[in-house]
């Protein structure tokens, strides 16, 4: 059994009374998870993780833009192999505490964690538009560690059905870790809408996909989708 985590989170959703209270505690936001010297070390270890991945002014799906990412079984990168594991047993170390923070706070069953997903916006015209992550690819856990980019950056949800009754917008500072999870994961889409001139890497922790813990109006929607020629973000 995981240790109990220190990590602490704040549910922003609260405050926000139009919202129905199934989703209130569905949204997590915990503040300076990683130091400063732990935010340079995953900074510099995710741009090597990248070096060679070009920057794509468009997904073909056009939620997103100006990125690029990496799926991340290991972070052995770019140097010696001495350093190579050194850095793989430290990041691991840093990732654990996540991943514990979020098995107690946003996950009530024993979770399977994916690979970690590392997705970098470019400084002058990286954004993410409304989207709900695809309903096959993941779990009903999606989280991220955000990093640089200096200022908070809003994360914007929105109600598929009702956009303009049940929205919020919360503010993720660097060196913050915030999640989505179950209803609120299927229910809302999600946007970044970050100004140009600012840089941000995210760390990204989804658990594997499990049919019975996805809601049958997902599944509905998905096939609609499906059935449409529209394509959903795979990540």
């Amino acid at each position: 059994m995981a240790a109990k985590s220190l990590i602490k989170f704040t549910y922003p959703l609260v405050s926000h009374p139009r919202i129905p209270a199934l989703y209130h505690r569905q949204v997590g936001l915990a503040l300076d998870v990683v130091t400063p010297d732990e935010e340079q070390f995953l900074l510099n270890l995710s741009r090597r993780k990248l070096r060679r991945q070009p920057f794509h002014p468009a997904h073909f799906d056009r939620v997103i833009a100006g990125y690029r990412e990496s799926q991340c079984s290991h972070w052995r990168v770019g140097v010696d192999p001495v350093a190579a594991e050194r850095d793989e047993s430290k990041a691991r170390t840093i990732f654990q505490r996540m991943y514990a923070a979020l098995e107690q706070h946003a996950s009530t069953r024993p979770v399977k964690w994916l690979p970690e997903h590392v997705l970098e916006l470019d400084a002058a015209s990286g954004a993410i538009g409304p989207h709900v992550d695809h309903v096959l690819a993941s779990g009903p856990i999606v989280s991220a560690l955000v990093l640089g980019g200096g200022d908070a950056v809003p994360v914007e949800f929105a109600h598929v059905d009702k956009p303009d009754e049940w929205n919020a917008s919360v503010l993720v500072p660097p060196r913050s870790l915030y999640f989505q999870c179950d209803d609120l994961r299927y229910d809302f889409t999600h946007a970044v809408p970050k100004p140009p001139g600012r840089a941000r890497i995210s760390i990204m922790f989804r658990d594997t996909f499990d049919r019975s813990l996805v809601p049958e109006r997902a599944m509905e929607r998905h096939q609609r989708l499906q059935s449409q020629g529209m394509q959903q973000r795979q990540f």
